[in-house]
């Protein structure tokens, strides 16, 4: 995790963030897709290990997204970066009531599964942020 970390910092540096927030997305997102079909310890494993080096793909170039935007905004950082901790955590209290009504409704297995799906889709939407800084260069 350390060493993709260093080696995504050095891509966010060269202004390729753009390109790592989708490419991390996609791999977060398919991985929680497939996590459903998930059944041995050894699959379990690879799964996570993956989903730690997609989900630093994606997190570290929407931090210095939200950075950057912040920086945009002079006299409102604090309010600016305060209003996005406070999207994010009410939108994973979201997530967490709606995983836990798909385990209600369909029983913890396939609630589970469904879970992992809804997850899938909200990385996927996640993809659609405008932060400036993550947009391709011209």
């Amino acid at each position: 995790s350390v060493v993709s970390s260093y080696f995504y910092g050095k891509v966010i540096d060269r202004r390729r963030g753009a390109e790592l927030f989708r490419a991390g997305g996609i791999v977060n997102a398919t991985l929680h897709g497939l996590r459903a079909f998930v059944a041995t310890p050894l699959s379990v494993v690879l799964v996570n290990v993956l989903n730690e080096i997609g989900t630093s793909a994606y997190q570290m170039p929407y931090v210095r997204g939200m950075y950057d935007e912040a920086d945009n905004l002079p006299g409102y950082r604090a309010a600016y970066i305060s209003l996005m901790m406070v999207t994010f955590c009410a939108g994973a209290a979201l997530f967490a009531f709606a995983a836990s009504g798909l385990v209600v409704w369909l029983g913890p297995r396939q609630g589970l599964a469904a879970s992992f799906g809804l997850a899938a889709a909200c990385t996927v939407i996640m993809l659609w942020h405008g932060f400036a800084s993550l947009r391709p260069s011209e």
